[in-house]
């Protein structure tokens, strides 16, 4: 075989030979003739590349490749990082872009290079705070195009059955030199909240499992704060007493008072006079942290429970994130009235970017130079001002995203707008959008899965976006895996063939099922795109959709009929893979993350019957709520007054814990209050901690209806995140008149 091999070679040769065409000289990367090199003082991201790429390629040979510190004469030598034998090679990491790296092969000799971080130790991260660490790491990333350029690896998710690692001798690197930087700096997704795989197979996602997914998607290494970074600014805590003023002056039960409520510290109610001296302290704040003074100096604090200073995470050299807190509401005042443009439902554009654009010039005639504002274009200020805006300030655009691919309208509306923002700063945004299914627009047990209008959307911001954050809250991360690749895929190269990679995707994976499961993840991105996201209307700020009650995608949409079908699909695809056992394991694994875990939910929430059963056979002490004999009634006829239930969870709910959330309800009348801001009719509400917001779980519920079931899932945070003062849950019916019934309320641990 190998006297065959050669003279096929030295065959090839001829036939290049004569055609003129050079011969391509080649590095051979095998077990016994082969090593990796990391260097004495090479970093701790270089440590943990060089473990990746001996653990994946242990897997691919059969067999490690031994990592020495020098290398090994006669050796095909693999150099990672940046080090002596790299710098003689005349590769030169300074002036790469952030997260590039070189792959550059000669004889006996292949580099992967990048610039790294020294503080950023990946090993720790991820087995401490299941965290993927910051700092560069273009080392690693350089690995993972390695190995997925010339070993033939595939990423798709962590974990045996989402890694395609094919088994194979040797790995040939061409001679060459090959530069790879990504086209977007904001690489940055929210992976939903996950629990165990159904079917008894034990937990899928460990603390880890996401920040993986992280890694080895190559997503961004940089954190660029911009979400309502004000609240870091801690006013109420500093100025709710001393200067009441700097607060807005709000409408109440009829009368006009200052929102600065000392029982509200710690959360987002209080808003801000933004014709107020407030604007003065952050020139202040901003230009203490950018001398290098302490937090203490300006009284602010990293966690106002504990009283400690500090630095909060809207301060991250060299950005500071001034974005207002969340749901602005109007000021009263007469100064904010008079600057507030009326004539727009973006009232406060030209009042918060002139405020914005005033501080950039003050820091800047303090003599700063080195710094970056981050601003969010979001309501009620989203519209592109007609004030200068100085470079320094950096615009984070407030889209909806790929959902608006089902919409032409609001697609074609939201690169427009992406487009303006960018042609007024002369140079790139980036996007904070929005493709989940949460609130009003929950879902629960229909996979959001959907890559065509992920990459379609992505791909039509590439001239103007330097990237983008994916908010992707939902019940199961797994729903989003294919999203997250593409969009992974199209942020290091925009021209992607997505069609092709998608092909390729389903045959790695799925072998001879390759068809009926990519019909099956066809029909659901059909399916939600074309029939889920279909109540599309015409607001002030553009276009908004929601989604039909659960009922009536259960009956016209997800239908029995397109069960069976999928039954089917699931099938043919275990009878085609009998012989191939990983595509069978990924077969089953798919039908049961998505399909039976789908069925589950719509069978429950179609017999309330076996519901009830299940709610009296509960052992009460597995349920934080007390005990039902009766349905709760809730009842108003004034908008105005919330009807309702709170259940206070403290010392019962727990951080790092997995939970289900259900019960049934009924409604009789439930109609929204007009001209009132937030979830108008019955919903379940509650606080815990400040990253875990109920009613995120839930959409709102209106008009009259029979007995329905909801259950939701749910992590809370990891250990350490700050509470609130006296969590609580509850289910309300406010902003809106009417009655409602809430029965068999639960609210479980669920165990291993």
């Amino acid at each position: 075989m190998r006297r065959h091999s050669c003279s096929l070679k030295a065959g090839v040769g001829l036939i290049l030979a004569a055609l003129q065409l050079p011969l391509v000289a080649v590095v051979e990367i095998s077990p016994d003739r082969s090593e990796i090199v990391v260097a004495a003082d090479a970093t701790k991201v270089v440590s943990f590349a060089a473990k990746e790429l001996n653990d994946i390629l242990a897997k691919s040979f059969g067999k490690s490749l031994p990592v020495v510190a020098v290398p090994t004469p006669g050796k095909s030598s693999v150099f990672l990082g940046p080090s002596a034998w790299s710098r003689e090679a005349g590769i030169s990491v300074e002036s790469l872009p952030r997260d590039a790296f070189v792959i550059q092969s000669s004889p006996g000799k292949v580099f992967v290079v990048g610039r790294d971080n020294p503080r950023c130790d990946i090993e720790r991260c991820l087995k401490e705070a299941g965290r993927s660490g910051d700092g560069e790491r273009a080392t690693l990333f350089g690995v993972y195009e390695f190995l997925e350029r010339y070993a033939g690896v595939r990423f798709y998710f962590p974990g045996e059955l989402g890694t395609i690692v094919p088994a194979v001798d040797k790995v040939v690197v061409p001679d060459g030199t090959t530069t790879v930087k990504p086209n977007f700096t904001a690489r940055s997704v929210y992976m939903s909240q996950d629990g165990p795989a159904p079917g008894g197979t034990g937990r899928l996602y460990d603390k880890s499992w996401k920040a993986l997914s992280w890694l080895r998607l190559r997503l961004q290494t940089v954190a660029i704060p911009c979400c309502h970074g004000q609240r870091g600014f801690c006013f109420p805590e500093r100025f709710h007493s001393s200067h009441p003023e700097y607060f807005a002056l709000l409408k109440k039960d009829g009368k006009l008072v200052r929102d600065a409520a000392e029982h509200c510290l710690g959360d987002n109610s209080q808003h801000m006079c933004h014709t107020s001296a407030i604007w003065d302290e952050v020139f202040e704040d901003c230009k203490a942290y950018l001398s290098g003074a302490k937090a203490e100096t300006r009284g602010i604090l990293r966690d106002w429970q504990k009283g400690e200073y500090g630095w909060t995470a809207s301060f991250q050299l060299p950005y500071i994130d001034i974005m207002p807190q969340d749901g602005l509401q109007p000021c009263q005042c007469d100064a904010c009235q008079k600057a507030y443009d009326k004539s727009t439902g973006q009232y406060a554009t030209e009042l918060i970017w002139g405020n914005t654009a005033k501080l950039a010039r003050r820091l800047k005639s303090a003599g700063f130079k080195n710094f970056r504002l981050t601003q969010m274009a979001y309501p009620p200020y989203r519209d592109v001002p007609k004030c200068k805006l100085e470079p320094e300030i950096c615009v984070q655009v407030a889209e909806i995203g790929p959902w608006a691919c089902a919409c032409p309208e609001q697609m074609e509306s939201e690169i427009d707008e992406i487009r303006r923002w960018s042609d007024k700063l002369g140079t790139k945004v980036w996007m904070w959008t929005y493709p989940s299914k949460f609130g009003r627009k929950a879902t629960p047990g229909v996979p959001d899965m959907a890559p065509r209008a992920w990459a379609k959307y992505y791909k039509a911001t590439v001239p103007y976006a330097f990237g983008a954050f994916c908010e992707t809250e939902g019940e199961k991360a797994i729903f989003h895996y294919l999203n997250y690749y593409v969009f992974a895929k199209i942020a290091w190269n925009p021209d992607l063939d997505v069609e092709a990679l998608l092909d390729e995707h389903f045959r790695l994976m799925f072998g001879a099922a390759a068809p009926e499961i990519a019909e099956f993840y066809d029909d659901l991105e059909r399916l939600w795109t074309t029939k889920v996201l279909t109540r599309w209307h015409k607001t002030v700020d553009g276009f908004d959709f929601e989604v039909a009650p659960m009922e009536e995608l259960w009956a016209d949409v997800y239908t029995r009929e397109v069960r069976k079908k999928w039954q089917r699909l699931f099938d043919r695809a275990a009878e085609k893979t009998v012989n191939d056992p990983a595509s069978s394991k990924r077969v089953a694994f798919v039908k049961a993350e998505f399909f039976d875990y789908h069925c589950g939910v719509f069978d429950r929430a179609n017999n309330i019957d076996a519901v009830r059963d299940r709610y009296r056979a509960l052992d009460p002490s597995k349920n934080l709520f007390p005990r039902m004999t009766e349905p709760l009634h809730l009842e108003t006829a004034d908008p105005k007054v919330m009807s309702g239930k709170l259940f206070p969870l403290k010392g019962k709910i727990k951080p790092g814990t997995r939970y289900r959330l259900s019960g049934v309800f009924r409604l009789k009348n439930v109609t929204p209050g007009k001209n009132m801001r937030g979830a108008k009719g019955c919903y379940f509400c509650g606080y815990a901690w400040r990253d875990l917001w109920f009613p995120k779980l839930g959409p709102v519920f209106t008009g009259t209806a029979d007995w329905r079931f909801r259950e939701y899932e749910f992590t809370t945070p990891p250990e350490g995140t700050p509470a609130t003062r006296d969590p609580y849950f509850g289910f309300v019916l406010n902003r809106a008149t009417g009655e409602a019934w809430i029965d068999c309320l639960t609210l479980e641990e669920i165990q291993e």
